[in-house]
């Protein structure tokens, strides 16, 4: 079995860490787009916080996932 040294676990770390940070920034940026979308539409504060709320959890699940399906495969 290998053993991997404190620097190529923090380094491992490090790239788990621009992962999340780059799926967060995506899921942000979908989310803002959604408030933008259903305010021009003159929907209500609820419909916009959920809609952008469900788009931001929704995006942000997807790119873990696949985060995670492209790190550890199938």
């Amino acid at each position: 079995m290998a053993t991997s040294t404190p620097s190529q676990q923090s380094e491992a770390c490090n790239h788990r860490g621009m992962e999340v940070v780059i799926v967060i920034l995506i899921a942000v940026v979908a989310a803002l787009v959604a408030v933008l979308v259903t305010v021009t539409h003159k929907a209500g504060l609820s419909t916009v916080l959920s809609t952008s709320t469900t788009v931001f959890l929704g995006i942000f699940a997807a790119g873990m996932g696949v985060a995670t399906y492209i790190k550890h495969g199938s």
